[in-house]
């Protein structure tokens, strides 16, 4: 199975942006990155990195998004394949709408009519395209390594059995009056109240469930080689002075002639 390795710059920032203001970059004062040898360090020993990997550097972390699409359908990734999500955010919705197009509207399609969801405020964007990939089934696993400040933040009506403690997801193709009940019986978490709603979507439960395994960044050791990296420079959420490291990094580690990193030029 193939390993990829998704990565933020926002990781390296020792105060997280949570709510940014995309008209401006956060200040550099009040958001400090990391020295350019402790980035090195961690990719170098936690990521295991040693040598360029084929891949890509975009400057918003959903332009990964039809970079993965565009690779499935020239033959160049296979599906499904595991995530290594290095970053400060868990880029699942947490926070915005778009869990209502996705389960309300995407999830009732075909898993090849997924590909080409809505974009925007209510679709596909940068807090939530991973949850899209999963839809879209192309995703086996992911490992969330998150920094300080970070971490908290996966969706929990895409948890597997709407467990707030389950450490998988599954998702669910639902009617409007069904996300209504969900959001009504979820506070609750009555096991058997869910287990019972569960049972009523019968075969509208994505049959692919997808383990997330949350990992703070000191916890972290991957533990095979990947396969390919994309970089995400991601403005609104890092100062001027994390453009460094997104620079540095993307000499340092990517391969952008290679196979994987050919593709979807145009999405950068």
């Amino acid at each position: 199975m193939l390993r990829i390795l998704d990565l933020d710059t926002d990781f390296f920032s020792h105060e997280v942006v949570h709510w940014p203001d995309l008209s401006t970059r956060p200040n550099d004062d009040d958001h400090p990155v990391w020295e350019l040898d402790e980035v090195r360090a961690f990719l170098e020993v936690r990521c295991g990195l040693r040598g360029k990997l084929p891949g890509r550097a975009v400057t918003t972390h959903d332009a990964v998004f039809p970079l993965w699409r565009t690779a499935i359908e020239a033959g160049l990734l296979t599906a499904p394949f595991h995530v290594t999500h290095v970053d400060a955010h868990g880029d699942l919705g947490f926070g915005d709408a778009s869990y209502i197009y996705l389960m309300t509207e995407l999830l009732h399609l075909a898993p090849e009519e997924r590909w080409y969801p809505r974009t925007g405020d209510l679709g596909l964007a940068e807090s939530n395209y991973l949850a899209f990939a999963i839809a879209c089934r192309w995703i086996h696993s992911v490992d969330y390594v998150f920094c300080p400040g970070g971490g908290d933040d996966l969706f929990p009506y895409y948890k597997e059995r709407f467990a707030l403690g389950a450490d998988a997801l599954q998702l669910a193709a639902l009617s409007a009056d069904e996300l209504e009940l969900l959001k009504r019986i979820f506070p609750e978490q009555n096991a058997d109240q869910l287990d019972r709603f569960r049972a009523s979507l019968g075969t509208r439960l994505e049959p692919v469930v997808v383990p997330v395994h949350q990992l703070r960044a000191d916890d972290f050791q991957a533990d095979a080689p990947f396969d390919a990296m994309f970089l995400a420079q991601s403005p609104g959420y890092v100062p001027p002075g994390a453009d460094i490291i997104f620079q540095r990094i993307r000499e340092w580690f990517l391969d952008e002639e290679a196979d994987v990193g050919t593709i979807g030029a145009t999405c950068s």
